[in-house]
């Protein structure tokens, strides 16, 4: 803890909060994390103080589970619920246990709610989302527990990042847009679609959908729940049917919601803000959209007509469904990104047409399939896991990659009995399916060549059984393909080692596909960073473009980072690529190296940093390039390619910076430099 540094400076002790260093166990004297409830060294239960209404929730929340578990420590707190991570110490695994927050046990209303969401997400089992392993707890104390999953929220994202590189908001928008498209279609409208809600996954970087706290079954919804007339759901994501306190809420509203947080991604803030939620409201309803141009000029135009469809105040106005917005905003973006399962994986169909995504009972007309969810002795389970081996690899054999992946999908099913000895023998065929180079491959072509919903089912199968990552990203490698490569990435397949591997190999293609799926990566900035910089330590310079143009891809604090460190190389070529990823990070701390490679660079640096202030798009690039028009070369102002470069470079800065430069430009003596800066100049008048 900090202590003032004159004791007697009353006014600063006033001011001076100490930081407890945490709990203290009285069995074994060691400091315990405050939000703890069982000492880490010896496992002993931590004495709570005085007034603590956490920990008697937690105790109350260990007595409802039962023996088998242990609830270890407060990992959330938020204004409706807690979330506690508990130990399964049958299965040895960590899980999430979420409650309502003490301030609201008493609401019985709430309550009611809140158990709704647990039913209502137990329904849906879904890659994107969030699942819910079973509901539990008293009447007063409703709760229920699902994976407890190592990442963050979008919000914790946007708030250390800011704006998104496209290709990353277009990766979370299609993981969101599947999941909801898939709570559509069995009937449940979120209702709460924010960043907030939207879980990160460290390990893939995959985006899953939570908190179904205020959603709504199409059919059967208890109205005496959500029925009370009351605007439920966060001010700034609120579709405008919402916001005017609508009862009849479909899913477009979540279309609507999705958008928001599209544009939040790219502009850095929400489309609407305001003092109070009602002045929110009001905008949402009847104000008119808010171009992103201004914040994110580089985007292409196409895009924001997506944004103001996704936007639009009528539910008949908008993409009726939220796989249609992404396949919009891909359209728009101008190129195919890497993946193409996701965000179409449903189509229009029903929940009765959805024979493998269909979550809501597992079902099969292979008998043998069956029969290992309903064998219920060791002998049983032992044989009907022989004969799901049996049934997988036939499928296998006869390209039926369908039935390999619902397999896979009964056999992770068994393999998760909190019985030992039930669920060994179905984790034994998952080992050997992994080791099975042909079934990788074979998934692995079937996604190739599948349409999307083929594609989602074989991504769901290749993260179900361990080793199969490994495989895939040792298949990816082999092709040099980087559509492989991102998918064993969203899989788990990238670990350190191998990625240490991968930025070393020696083959500058295999390189490449590492580089290009980067591009792509949800992945937090600061791991692919890491990654980047590895290649840049490569020994070919060839490879080491690569990282910087992927960097360059990605923009903002990313590329200038991975610039800067490129900027040191001894190899021109690598140089000049990172004066232009410097250009694409557009941050104003870029300016300096800018300004100093465009004074004392070489030829190609020259030109390179030119061209960069321009894609920097700060107005202190202006003045930069003006002393580009400033160089004398025997006593007259030099005109030539560099300068033509500078006025290009010119009219991509915003008019009201440069306009006055390029008016006095159009007069110039070089017609050539004339020309080029009237044409900007009448650009600018028409824009």
């Amino acid at each position: 803890m900090r202590w003032p540094e004159n004791p007697e400076d009353t006014r600063e002790i006033a001011i001076c909060i100490p930081v407890m260093p945490g709990k203290i166990c009285h069995e074994c004297g060691k400091t315990a994390p405050p939000t703890a409830f069982y000492c880490p060294e010896c496992e002993a239960a931590l004495k709570p103080e005085r007034g603590d209404r956490i920990a008697v929730i937690a105790d109350r929340v260990g007595r409802a589970l039962g023996e088998h578990y242990r609830v270890e420590e407060l990992v959330g707190k938020g204004g409706a619920a807690v979330v506690f991570r508990v130990c399964d110490k049958r299965l040895n695994r960590d899980l999430a246990a979420k409650v309502l927050n003490p301030d609201l046990l008493a609401s019985v209303e709430l309550s009611a709610r809140f158990r709704f969401e647990a039913q209502t997400a137990a329904r849906l089992n879904h890659t994107n989302i969030v699942p819910i392993y079973f509901v539990g707890g008293e009447e007063r104390l409703p709760l229920y527990v699902m994976p407890l999953v190592e990442g963050e929220s979008l919000r914790d994202r946007l708030k250390r990042e800011g704006q998104l590189p496209i290709d990353v908001a277009l990766g979370i928008a299609k993981d969101i847009a599947s999941a909801l498209d898939f709570a559509h279609g069995a009937g449940v409208v979120h209702r709460d679609v924010k960043p907030d809600n939207i879980l990160l996954e460290f390990s893939t970087g995959r985006s899953l959908l939570m908190d179904f706290g205020i959603a709504k079954a199409f059919q059967d919804a208890d109205a005496e729940i959500t029925g009370s007339g009351a605007v439920v759901g966060t001010p700034h994501y609120l579709a405008p049917e919402q916001a005017a306190g609508e009862k009849d809420i479909d899913g477009r509203a979540d279309v609507y919601s999705l958008g928001v947080v599209v544009y939040e991604m790219l502009a850095g803030r929400p489309p609407y803000t305001g003092g109070t939620p009602q002045a929110i409201f009001a905008q949402h309803i009847t104000a008119d959209y808010p171009s992103i141009e201004a914040m994110r000029p580089e985007l292409p135009r196409a895009l924001e007509d997506v944004l103001r469809q996704a936007l639009a105040k009528a539910p008949e106005d908008r993409f009726s469904r939220a796989g249609e917005l992404v396949r919009a905003f891909e359209r728009g973006r101008g190129r195919r990104s890497l993946r193409t399962s996701g965000s179409t994986v449903l189509g229009t169909q029903t929940p009765s047409e959805m024979h493998l995504m269909d979550s809501l009972m597992v079902r099969s007309d292979e008998p043998s399939l069956q029969a290992l969810l309903d064998a219920d002795d060791i002998v049983a389970i032992a044989q009907a896991s022989e004969n799901v081996e049996r049934f997988l690899r036939t499928a296998a054999d006869e390209g039926n990659w369908a039935g390999v992946t619902e397999a896979i999908k009964f056999l992770r099913r068994r393999a998760g009995d909190p019985r030992p000895a039930f669920r060994d023998p179905p984790m034994r065929v998952l080992e050997r399916v992994s080791d099975n180079t042909a079934v990788v491959e074979g998934l692995a072509a079937g996604w190739r060549g599948g349409d999307e919903q083929a594609q989602a089912q074989l991504e769901d199968a290749l993260s179900a059984a361990p080793g199969l990552a490994g495989h895939l990203l040792d298949l990816a490698i082999r092709d040099r393909s980087a559509e492989l490569m991102l998918l064993a990435d969203r899989i788990g397949g990238l670990t350190e080692d191998r990625v240490d591997a991968l930025a070393r190999d020696t083959r500058v293609s295999v390189v490449q596909a590492f580089a290009d799926a980067l591009r792509e990566s949800l992945r937090p900035t600061t791991t692919i960073e890491r990654w980047l910089a590895l290649v840049l330590q490569h020994s070919r310079p060839e490879a080491r473009i690569l990282a910087v143009e992927a960097a360059g891809a990605r923009g903002g604090a990313l590329a200038e980072r991975i610039g800067r460190l490129a900027l040191g190389d001894d190899v021109e070529e690598v140089r000049v690529v990172a004066l232009r990823a410097l250009g694409r990070s557009r941050r104003r701390e870029a300016l300096p190296d800018l300004a100093r490679f465009l004074e004392h660079g070489t030829k190609p640096e020259q030109v390179a940093a030119t061209e960069a202030l321009g894609d920097l798009g700060v107005p202190a690039s202006a003045s930069v390039l003006r002393s580009v028009f400033e160089r004398k070369r025997l006593f007259r102002k030099e005109r030539g390619p560099l300068q033509e470069v500078a006025v290009a470079a010119l009219a991509r800065l915003p008019a009201d910076v440069a306009g006055d430069m390029l008016r006095s430009l159009a007069t110039d003596r070089n017609t050539r430099i004339a020309r080029m800066a009237a044409m900007a100049v009448a650009d600018n008048a028409r824009d």
